[in-house]
């Protein structure tokens, strides 16, 4: 009894100090980012000449040498009072400035602030006041009668605000930080956090367990940390890829296994609604939260549509609707094998290889085109392609023949080693041809992403044939694991959370770290956030399309 109100206790008080702590970071989170975004800027003014008005927000990214600032359409302004309209595309506004190229004279009424998410913020000029300060030594600022007067007799005006520019919500402030600190509250204090889907998995899924392949879950983790990377250090553009090529191979690998133990499910119509409810089931759903956040709260009502019905996307969002192609296709891809495998087996094999690296040579091979922020992408069905013939492949059936032969499963491992290390160099050429000195012909080689993505490939039948090699060691330890199970959310999710957690830092210390010091915190703070998205949203959802009855 003493036992279990001693475990009653120190449940309720973690459950606090969680709770706690997730209504702060939310609350923070919400303020610095959502809360930050200006749609557009109405400035009531005249000009003692006609003149343009600019205005200018800074990205966040501040220090002595580097201040990049991003320069919106100019608006006229002329000698009569009149509404100067800036479109800020909702954008964050951690500093504003307001300017003019020439020599001027400005009177300011008041400046309109507007944001999809809260009411306008209005300042007259008398609030304007305390709130601007002169950028350059000659510019003026003085009050008059009902009026704002900024002045440069010698160059241009330069103003920008002491404070950055800040939205009210009561909803977004208090209410949503309030429900989601109840929510972890009765989480922690009432369930064992072994129920909890995304942890629980990573426990219950064993090492050496045949029904489930550990390494794989630390390899689609190593793929989300990859892109992650790639979006929060200095620019990486090899590291993203590599996440993203090994996403594509591995589901087509892990689709194609149905397929392959079972053949006749190609033929099966029962299986296939299942097949095509369970994709539904596992894509649709953390996918439409993912942008209603992103673009429904914010306002974007079209580009929500166009990501609704997969036919646009932005961002890293690009990947989606080429799952869902693959998804569409590989039922027909499979019934032609299926037919084919009657013949041959090795027909197939050879159709799949042929064809998958042709189309991973040359992707534009297929006649239409992808849309992601307005750049054609070609469908990457030849990455797919290229896990259906490594599972048609079937090279875990090559570890027992390994068992008794010693020299080549040591030599196999060992290739199965110095091809994870390329990959994980290659990922980041900048560092790699810094310190290693590699001649050019094998640079251009290896750069091609042709070849680096073959690269890719040739790692999985040796990872699966394989199973007790470093390599695989390396990947089911839980670290990667734990990302790997909950790896769908935290690809969706972790643009969302970096932009939140830079907001709070920028406005907290007035910069942003860069590298590692910004990646790591990041990447904790998405997988918190992926662990409930998927224990919450993607795991009910795939139980409800799976029957209780197995087929």
């Amino acid at each position: 009894m003493a036992d279990q109100k001693n475990n009653f206790s120190q449940r309720t008080i973690l459950a606090v100090i969680l709770a706690l702590a997730t209504g702060f970071i939310v609350h923070q989170l919400l303020t610095y980012d959502t809360l930050s975004r200006c749609v557009i800027s109405d400035v009531a003014v005249r000009s003692d000449h006609d003149v343009l008005l600019y205005y200018r927000t800074n990205n966040g990214i501040k220090d002595a040498e580097y201040e990049d600032w991003k320069q919106s359409f100019p608006a006229p302004v002329s000698s009569y009072w009149s509404t100067a309209r800036i479109q800020l595309s909702n954008a964050i506004t951690p500093d504003v400035a307001i300017e003019t190229l020439i020599p001027a004279k400005l009177e300011i009424n008041n400046i309109v602030f507007r944001s999809y998410v809260a009411k306008d913020i209005v300042l007259n000029y008398k609030e304007l006041i305390p709130l601007l300060k002169a950028r350059s030594p000659a510019t003026t600022i003085i009050a008059s009668e009902n009026w704002l007067v900024l002045e440069n007799t010698t160059g241009p005006i330069q103003v920008e605000f002491k404070a950055p520019v800040r939205f009210n919500n009561f909803f977004i402030q208090y209410v949503m930080p309030f429900l989601l600190a109840a929510g972890m509250f009765f989480l922690v204090r009432r369930i064992d956090l072994l129920k909890i889907p995304a942890i629980g998995d990573m426990f219950h899924r064993k090492v050496g367990d045949h029904r489930f392949r550990v390494e794989l879950d630390g390899l689609r983790g190593l793929a989300a940390l990859l892109v992650l990377l790639n979006h929060t250090l200095t620019p990486l553009p090899a590291s993203g890829r590599t996440g993203v090529w090994i996403f594509f191979i591995l589901s087509g690998y892990l689709l194609t296994q149905p397929f392959v133990t079972a053949p006749e499910r190609a033929v099966n119509w029962h299986y296939l609604s299942r097949y095509f409810r369970r994709r539904l089931a596992r894509i649709v759903p953390m996918y439409y939260v993912t942008i209603v956040l992103m673009f429904g709260i914010t306002g974007h009502y079209q580009s929500l549509v166009n990501h609704f019905v997969f036919l646009y996307t932005e961002s890293h969002l690009w990947t989606i609707p080429q799952e869902m192609l693959f998804y569409l296709l590989l039922p027909f891809m499979m019934l032609v094998f299926y037919v084919v495998g009657k013949l041959s087996h090795y027909a197939v094999l050879v159709l799949l290889g042929v064809v998958a690296a042709k189309l991973i040579y040359q992707p534009h091979l297929i006649p239409f085109t992808m849309f992601a922020t307005g750049i054609p992408f070609p469908p990457y069905i030849g990455w797919f392609l290229a896990g259906v013939f490594v599972c048609y492949l079937r090279p875990e059936r090559l570890h027992e023949w390994l068992r008794t032969r010693g020299i080549a499963r040591f030599s196999l491992s060992t290739l199965t080693f110095f091809v994870f290390v390329t990959i994980l160099a290659l990922s980041f050429p900048r560092l790699t041809f810094q310190y290693i000195e590699i001649p050019m012909g094998m640079i251009k080689f290896l750069s091609n992403e042709a070849h680096f993505a073959y690269m890719c490939v040739a790692l999985f039948p040796l990872m699966l044939a394989t199973p007790r090699s470093i390599v695989c060691r390396i990947l089911s330890l839980r670290m990667f694991r734990a990302v790997g199970i909950v790896g769908y959310s935290f690809y969706l999710i972790h643009g969302m959370t970096r932009d939140m957690y830079k907001g709070m830092i920028d406005y907290y210390f007035g910069v942003v770290p860069v590298n590692l010091a910004f990646a790591i915190p990041v990447a904790l703070f998405t997988w918190l956030v992926a662990v409930f998205t998927y224990s919450l949203i993607e795991r009910p959802f795939l139980a409800r399309s799976t029957p209780a009855k197995k087929e």
